[in-house]
């Protein structure tokens, strides 16, 4: 088995615990709101990155718990164990697909040096470079302060790259809602990211796998 093979099956592999694991997490519920309320916050925490929390002590709270509510909160934890697993398995997934493009690339004959094989996000450009050339410097003061994932200074940078006027008048107007539409929308920009690889493997683009998944990338 080559290279190119191996990759293939450990993609495969990590898309089924993807899907399998995606699946869990959407069947939990629980009769006390609260428990509904905190899954959330521990689904928008995996979007900014955080997912790495000490589960014993969570464990620890269990004396604090109300009895008849023990077996609900032993179920919370366990959908925070497997929320913070996917983000794990995400992030490996994504690196092992990376990882298979090259390597598909390379067994045709190409290389890194007479190629434009990266893609523009590992050039030189840091995160919100192009929001700065279009935000007064105080706005985006406020984003570099209030931003917290790679998901959120990427939309930023795409809004200011095809409707940059529409940005600086938010921006101006009423910065708190545009704060708010940009984290929104790389929620929900996350919340689809595997089916939308999967989409763009087949051929499709972009912004046509997020809006086949009922997310409208245009701010």
């Amino acid at each position: 088995m080559n290279r190119v093979e191996e990759l293939e099956q450990k993609v495969g592999e990590l898309r089924e615990q993807v899907i399998s694991l995606e699946q869990r997490i959407d069947s939990y519920s629980f009769e006390h709101p609260d428990y509904n309320l905190l899954v959330s916050q521990e689904k928008m925490l995996l979007s900014l990155g955080v997912d790495e929390v000490d589960d014993e002590e969570e464990e620890d709270d269990l004396g604090l718990v109300d009895p008849d509510r023990v077996q609900e909160h032993r179920r919370y934890l366990q959908a925070c164990r497997d929320i913070r697993r996917l983000g794990r398995l995400l992030r490996e997934l994504e690196a092992a697909e990376e990882a298979l493009e090259e390597a598909e690339y390379e067994e045709c004959g190409n290389t890194e040096e007479d190629s434009d094989w990266h893609d523009v996000r590992e050039q030189d450009r840091q995160p919100l470079d192009i929001a700065a050339r279009v935000l007064k410097p105080e706005v985006m003061a406020e984003f570099r302060r209030l931003l917290e994932s790679r998901w959120e200074y990427e939309v930023l940078d795409r809004w200011a790259q095809n409707h940059p006027r529409e940005l600086m008048r938010l921006s101006v107007e009423d910065f708190r809602y545009l704060l708010m539409r940009v984290i929104d929308q790389a929620q929900r920009e996350f919340e689809v990211q595997y089916r939308v690889r999967e989409l763009r493997r087949n051929g499709m683009g972009i912004a046509e796998a997020m809006e086949v998944c009922g997310v409208d990338m245009r701010l």
